[in-house]
């Protein structure tokens, strides 16, 4: 039978390579296990909208995409938070966080992560930091290694493949060291914005100006995206995950 579920922070429409593979496995996985989503709330929507948006809505659940989401005291960690604990008081529906990395939370933050169901993090170090706060947890593995990628001709290569990172500084050495040798690679997995998500030239051009803004570099790499079929072109065997 189908349930119908109500999906938070979904990255889909983050510009990066490992959240739309992560984002296309969750499509999969919740297909498979009868669940639809009647509702995605976008990582970073506003906890009003995502309130007014679930008024009157008929749902079975709660699914909460942790990803690298839920550490410390951050602005969208601490919306999710929030959510949780208005669908426990108005609801009383099961909430289920997934595909979680969870570190440094204050005392608040855990005692809205008692109120899920089922937590499921992506590696032991967020399960033993919860177990030390008396809170159970299941490792599983990355979601995006539940995947089934399109099957391709593997071909050897002696090529080298540096990617990027979320902080700039270590983009940039990373980016260095891959113009020491001929076989060393550079491929990041920061993508161009899809024109689509944005509704006006205005908010495409904010931000690109936003990019130069933090950093020129950053910027570059975006707008010289070296896409997946380029690595299969230059014969190096490397998936963009």
């Amino acid at each position: 039978m189908k349930k119908n579920i109500i999906l938070i922070n979904d990255t889909s429409q983050i510009n990066h390579f490992g959240c739309r593979f992560v984002n296309y496995s969750l499509n999969q996985l919740l297909k498979k296990n009868n669940l639809n989503p009647v509702l995605r709330c976008l990582n970073e929507e506003k906890y009003e909208n995502i309130i007014q948006k679930t008024k009157n809505l008929r749902f079975d659940g709660i699914v909460i995409n942790g990803e690298g989401t839920l550490h410390d005291k951050q602005n969208y960690s601490e919306t999710i938070f929030n959510l949780i604990e208005y669908f426990y008081k108005n609801y009383g529906k099961n909430i289920f966080l997934i595909n979680a990395v969870i570190q440094n939370l204050p005392k608040k933050s855990l005692d809205s992560l008692r109120k899920c169901k089922k937590i499921y993090v992506r590696e032991s170090c967020s399960q033993k930091y919860l177990l030390s706060k008396h809170i159970k947890s299941k490792v599983v593995p990355d979601l995006i290694f539940g995947y089934t990628f399109p099957k391709e001709k593997k071909i050897r290569s002696n090529k080298i493949v540096f990617t990027d990172s979320v902080f700039v500084n270590t983009t940039k050495n990373l980016f260095k060291i891959s113009k020491l040798k001929t076989n060393y690679v550079f491929c990041p997995l920061m993508t161009k914005p899809k024109i689509q998500n944005y509704k006006s030239i205005h908010k495409l051009l904010k931000f690109y100006l936003a990019k130069i803004k933090s950093n020129l570099y950053l910027f570059f790499l975006i707008k010289n995206q070296i896409l997946p079929d380029i690595i299969l072109r230059d014969q190096i065997t490397f998936w963009s995950y």
